[in-house]
């Protein structure tokens, strides 16, 4: 599909971009590389471990800033249909759920029971990161907190990477608010509005420092989503900047843009870190949509299947690799562990993906065009002329 669309002072091109699929597959793969990383950290050679971190390597256990680049695409994405035309919320926020949470209540059943039959103790030879993981003692509100998905609570008990979702899911619910504010003002208001809205959730956090994922955490993350709702708004005018620059001047950007988003943590201060990584997801995002070779190199089969199953590799890569380290650790090397685990993540992540993905964007389209109908219906209804109305116009009790 490609429809030129005008609303208000923006116009873009609508279409479906595949490569957006594959570059989050990337993304959600770079997650996977990362909790490898931090399961096996303390058994690493301090070599190999500046390597990892100091090199361009480090682009493979970028797992904090492919979140930021979540963030973004998912502002980037979300945005369309409301640059098209107005979307009834109630239709809207049901696609939503299904889409996000019906994936993941699924997902989190299936951390509970590993957790429950797989989970003894702490492996002390493993890294404080992993032994932090599924600590917690089981109980039902813990379980019916995560459910809700939208509290706050110890995301580390069963499934760590739902901390992410927690934002996502909150900031989805106000996403039409958000694009209001884009659609109505310039990039240069709404990039305001979302870094002092940073900056309150940056000071509340000083003075508060709730360690869980408290609500005003989510005030850090929805400038990511307004960058990539503006993204999207001036897609045709940043993609006229592009098509314009030298071959030397694209290279130097994206250069930029993979500097600062695999080199942002060498940045002291927390805020400049995200910040940095926010400003690299940007431009590679830009650079996606903009440049074709970039595109037609993203469009490789490999990388959209990576990309249609990443949100389930997401999900669930984190419950298998814990589930095969505590069945087996001490049994087999920890590398077999961790190479078996990392090739089940992609057999899961697929299964997920066909029966559990499908079906719930299914459900939400169904009862979401259900309810548009219906309400066309009954829009339509107030202009029919009744079978009642005799040819004077008066209305009269039908017998």
């Amino acid at each position: 599909m490609n429809t030129s669309i005008i609303r208000g002072n923006a116009s873009l091109n609508i279409e479906r971009y595949h490569q957006l699929d594959s570059i989050r597959g990337l993304a959600a793969l770079f997650v996977v590389f990362y909790h490898l990383y931090l399961v096996a950290q303390n058994l690493l050679p301090t070599s190999l471990d500046k390597v990892l971190k100091y090199t361009p390597l480090r682009i493979f256990i970028t797992g904090n800033e492919s979140v930021i680049f979540f963030f973004v695409l998912s502002g980037f994405v979300l945005s369309l249909p409301f640059l098209i035309s107005k979307q009834p919320y109630v239709p809207y926020i049901i696609k939503r759920i299904c889409r996000i949470w019906i994936p993941f209540a699924v997902a989190i059943s299936f951390a509970i029971v590993a957790k429950t039959f797989f989970y003894a103790d702490p492996i002390q030879s493993l890294s404080t990161w992993f032994n932090r993981q599924w600590a917690t003692p089981n109980s039902m509100g813990l379980i019916l907190n995560h459910y809700a998905l939208i509290g706050t609570y110890d995301v580390y008990a069963y499934d760590v990477v739902l901390w992410s979702l927690i934002h996502e899911m909150r900031i989805s619910l106000i996403f039409p608010i958000i694009m209001y504010s884009v659609i109505k003002y310039n990039w240069k208001i709404n990039i305001a509005f979302g870094v002092f809205l940073a900056v309150v959730g940056g000071v509340v956090h000083l003075f508060y420092n709730n360690p869980y994922q408290h609500f005003y955490k989510t005030l850090l993350y929805l400038l990511m989503f307004i960058i990539g709702a503006l993204i999207a708004k001036n897609l045709p005018i940043l993609r006229s900047i592009y098509s314009k620059l030298k071959t030397i001047t694209r290279t130097g950007i994206i250069l930029l843009g993979f500097l600062l988003y695999c080199y942002s943590f060498l940045f002291k201060n927390p805020m400049l870190k995200d910040w940095g990584a926010l400003t690299g997801s940007a431009i590679l995002l830009i650079c996606a949509v903009a440049s074709p070779l970039f595109s037609k190199a993203l469009l490789l089969k490999p990388l959209r299947f990576l990309g249609k199953t990443s949100y389930s590799l997401y999900l669930y890569h984190v419950i298998i690799i814990f589930s095969f380290i505590h069945l087996f650790y001490g049994v087999i090397p920890l590398w077999s562990i961790l190479s078996l685990s990392f090739v089940l993540s992609f057999i899961i992540s697929w299964l997920a993906w066909k029966y559990v993905e499908v079906p719930s964007m299914a459900i939400g389209r169904s009862i979401s065009n259900f309810i548009v109908n219906r309400r066309k219906t009954k829009n339509a209804a107030r202009y029919e002329t009744p079978s009642s109305i005799v040819e004077t116009g008066s209305v009269v009790q039908k017998q």
